[in-house]
């Protein structure tokens, strides 16, 4: 064994370029993999403990109290066994319109502080620590503070039954179930009472009920329970504690994924090169291994020689990828906290760092494994006479008497090499995949969040919404006087609704909505079958195909606004919102439930030439306290901006890291090959070949194998891209997406590897141009 490690050392130090650029490789990759586990191991709990720490609920909806008994509700909760505590108190609609210091409008609902609090205790980040707020003042959580920019001591604008009113922000607190900035709507807490004074004790027409559960595993247990016992009761607004968990780490889940998808794709290619290498030094020390195994060694001596020479450079780069992976990780956790408030979170290495070097170790030995099958037939004199000897006939390589030199052996190189060109194009591949999938994200992202995927609505730039009651003019005065409003050239009025739901094993899955007079030229797609006709028919989501087991043509028995319909399906659409838990009808069959049921959204299209903003403020003035109005672009901000954000600097991140990876991969190859075939060369440079002419040789080739490696990246591209997206936004019931494709952006990303692959060749090229025959017979 010391023989065979003191020779191993001995192997590194003759090629230390060589053996520094896989130490490097194995530095990124190591990095790459502990970092992934290691970030979503560190938030995986993180949302659970701080839950339990600060006694969270376990079932959070709103109710409608229109037909609720409230003494019959507190009754029950206090019989059942299953409840821990529970809190009923005030709160307004749960898509209530706020506007923020930064001028633009965010949806979120307002829940009075109990006095007597039992559970959803609130962690204070900023300000001062009280039982609740002052009159006017507001506690806003942390993940919300930290999307919108916003202090403590800045106003928000409520409109209210005496008009807007402003309410100072006092407190950012850490709410662990609306921690994301994500989330929307948000919860805001205000003083006890203050709901009354803001809306009206007549207009309050909700309560927020919050149950916290002995143990959450219960929680189905008790929901069947409960909807078998209050079978009408109306939810205008329910979510699962399982939702609001997975949308608070749906970013660091994001972020994880990526490093850990790139850390797999360099491993892949780190193993074509890693093979190359050994292969490539064993040709090179073939005779010095027929010396070794001339003096005694075993064939597994030999081969030892190179699993010790590895394990030296993986344990080398160990200590150095675990402090890598440290700061990084302690980098993407300190974002993680401001943006939350969750506190001081430990990067968790010790399992992240075992589990990747195992797998680097597995991965690299079966590499070797397989690379050192050359030595199986190694012979001591014949190793030591004439080196290796391939067993395969060379290929004869037929040209034009027309193609000239320089495009002969480059044909040539191409077809005598096949093996070290096939790793050029996977690794050149490699890092056009990502560019290009990366550049078809961004453009799949800009045309997926449409009004019609978004909110269900139609395409608009303004859309508006009713604030939950109509303080001065009944719906019908509004929509006549919006009609004549200049700079409206149309008006789609619209059934909006969130009290629905499906019954599933004595489960209610709470839907979202939208009833249309008619579909004719609203430009609402399905992916499949039609849109609703009749008042019988309706059009499902794919969630809720999935979670009901209904297709086209089935009856869905649903309940709409406290009453079942059964209804027969005619289409599938596509609906991000309410994590993709919806349905779309016409108005008829929401009054058939509820003949009452009244338009509360409306969509503009404006008239060409006029500008958004201006009517905006237009719109504000002439029905500011009946209206909140609202503009997609905004909507799409507040909505999507920090998800583009994050993965605009997670992208960015990952195509430098691939780029440097694939630059010191092509560099070190082409190096290596000039090296190994250095006589070849000198040869050519003895009958006049020039330092120019060899690097046009190399740069045609790689010209070639770039090509080709674009094309290949751009096919599967393709395919990979719009899969990456769905199962992303899976959870949201996405199940189609239209392909978008740049050739802009493909054309610009294609010049730059291609920059990339010239630079590195010339680089490489270079290094050796010192090559001339006389050296080469002296060695």
């Amino acid at each position: 064994m010391n023989q065979s490690l003191d020779i191993a050392l001995a192997l590194i130090k003759r090629n230390k370029r060589t053996h520094l650029f896989i130490a490097i490789i194995f530095i990124v990759c190591l990095t790459g993999l502990v970092t992934s586990f290691s970030v979503m191991q560190t938030t995986a709990n993180v949302f659970d403990k701080k839950a339990d720490e600060l006694e969270s609920a376990h079932i959070f909806r709103i109710l409608s109290n229109k037909n609720a008994n409230i003494k019959e509700l507190e009754n029950y909760f206090i019989e059942q066994p299953m409840v821990d505590s529970f809190q009923i108190q005030p709160s307004s609609e749960p898509f209530y319109t706020v506007e923020i210091p930064s001028e633009e409008d965010v949806l979120a609902f307002f829940v009075e502080t109990p006095i007597k609090k039992k559970h959803d205790f609130l962690q204070f980040i900023e300000g001062e620590s009280k039982k609740e707020p002052d009159t006017n003042e507001v506690w806003i959580t942390s993940g919300f503070a930290n999307n919108h920019q916003i202090k403590v001591g800045d106003t928000l604008g409520v409109v209210g039954i005496d008009g807007k009113s402003d309410y100072s922000v006092s407190a950012i607190v850490y709410d662990p179930l609306f921690v994301s900035g994500l989330m929307n709507p948000t919860r805001m807490w205000v003083k006890s009472g203050q709901l009354s004074l803001l809306f009206g004790t007549n207009q309050l027409e909700n309560y927020s009920i919050t149950i916290r559960l002995t143990d959450r595993a219960l929680v189905k247990e008790f929901m069947q329970d409960f909807n078998v016992r209050f079978p009408n009761l109306q939810f205008v607004y329910s979510v699962s504690y399982e939702t609001l968990k997975a949308t608070s780490n749906l970013l660091m889940d994001m972020i994880g994924s990526g490093i850990f998808l790139v850390s797999m794709l360099l491993i892949l290619i780190s193993v074509s090169i890693i093979f190359f290498i050994v292969s490539g030094e064993i040709i090179r020390d073939y005779a010095i291994y027929g010396v070794y195994k001339g003096l005694g060694f075993s064939l597994r001596q030999i081969k030892n020689i190179n699993y010790y020479k590895y394990a030296i450079l993986i344990l080398t780069s160990y200590p150095i990828s675990l402090t890598l992976s440290f700061f990084i990780t302690k980098l993407i956790l300190s974002a993680y906290e401001q943006s939350t408030g969750a506190g001081y979170l430990e990067p968790k290495l010790v399992y992240p760092s075992i589990i990747s070097i195992l797998l680097i170790c597995v991965i690299v030995l079966l590499t070797i494994f397989f690379a050192s099958r050359k030595l199986r037939n190694l012979k001591p004199a014949a190793a030591i006479r004439f080196g290796y000897q391939p067993k395969i006939k060379p290929k004869k390589i037929k040209e034009r008497i027309s193609s000239s030199f320089i495009q002969m052996l480059t044909l040539k190189e191409l077809l005598m090499y096949p093996l070290k060109n096939s790793i050029k194009v996977i690794i050149i591949t490699g890092l056009a995949i990502l560019v290009f999938s990366i550049s078809m994200v961004y453009d799949i992202i800009s045309v997926f969040f449409t009004p019609e995927v978004t909110l269900g609505i139609p395409e608009c730039k303004i859309y508006l919404q009713t604030n939950g009651k109509h303080f001065s003019r009944p719906i019908e005065f509004i929509l006549h006087d919006l009609e004549k409003e200049e700079g409206v050239e149309k008006i789609i009025p619209l059934i909006f609704t969130v009290n629905n739901y499906y019954l599933k094993d004595g489960e209610r899955i709470s839907l979202m909505g939208h009833g249309y007079k008619d579909f004719d030229d609203h430009g609402l797609k399905v992916i499949k079958g039609r849109n609703p006709q009749l008042p019988n028919e309706v059009a499902i989501t794919p969630t809720l195909s999935k979670i009901s087991g209904k297709g086209i043509g089935d009856k869905i028995a649903l309940n709409i606004g406290g009453a079942f319909q059964n209804l027969t399906v005619t289409g599938i659409y596509q609906l991000v919102a309410n994590d993709g838990k919806g349905f779309r009808a016409i108005k008829e069959t929401f009054y058939q439930s509820n003949p009452e049921t009244e338009d509360s959204w409306f969509t503009l299209t404006l008239a060409e030439g006029i500008d958004v903003e201006q009517m905006r403020t237009q719109l504000t003035e002439h029905y500011g306290g009946d209206l909140t109005i609202n503009l997609f672009d905004e909507f799409l901000d507040n909505t999507a901006g920090g998800i583009n954000r994050s993965i605009a600097v997670l992208s960015s991140m990952l195509i430098l890291v691939m780029a440097m990876i694939c630059f010191i991969a092509l560099y070190n190859l082409i190096w290596i090959h000039v090296i190994e075939n250095k006589k070849h060369y000198g040869v050519f440079k003895s009958v006049g070949m020039s330092n120019k002419e060899l690097l046009q040789i190399q740069l045609l080739k790689m010209s070639v194998l770039t090509g080709l490696s674009c094309l290949l990246a751009i096919f599967f591209s393709i395919f990979i891209a719009p899969n990456i997206i769905i199962s992303l936004l899976s959870y949201s019931g996405i199940t189609e997406i239209n392909l978008s494709l740049s050739i802009l952006r493909i054309l610009i990303a294609c010049v730059l590897i291609f920059l990339l692959t010239i630079v590195s060749t010339t680089l490489a090229v270079k290094s050796q141009k010192s090559i001339n025959l006389r050296q080469l017979i002296i060695e």
